[in-house]
């Protein structure tokens, strides 16, 4: 199940055991959002659609996403690298999002891809 911003995540879907978180955010976002609130919004979409897509073709669930960041989980740290790479690929050539106002916002994405294994567990009620 791919999540989004105010869905619930169904964490029976989401992969298990070992695997790869990752994680991205666009630099410098809140003054761009300040100076040029229409072209961000349009913008923001387009990479949004771009990500998810990227995303999903290497294996991956979008688990969050937060305002310009996304958050997803991969079962192989060479699906998410790879969607790292074809994503950073993507949104530096893609028209949609280079605009007068943002030149260099598709330059400006992090990523980050650490591995770890995920531990699920429920507190008891003191």
């Amino acid at each position: 199940m791919v999540c989004y911003t105010g869905a619930a995540v169904n964490i029976t879907t989401l992969p298990t055991g070992a695997v790869t978180f990752l994680f991205t955010d666009i630099e410098g976002s809140s003054g761009l959002w300040e100076r040029h609130p229409e072209a961000m919004k349009a913008a923001l979409a387009q990479h949004d659609t771009i990500l998810r897509e990227v995303i999903e073709s290497h294996g991956g669930h979008i688990v969050k996403t937060t305002g310009d960041g996304c958050f997803a989980v991969f079962t192989s740290p060479i699906g998410a690298v790879q969607a790292a790479v074809d994503a950073q690929r993507t949104l530096m050539t893609s028209d949609k999002i280079k605009t007068p106002e943002l030149p260099s916002m598709s330059e400006k994405k992090k990523v980050t891809a650490p591995v770890g294994r995920v531990v699920m567990f429920t507190a008891a009620p003191v």
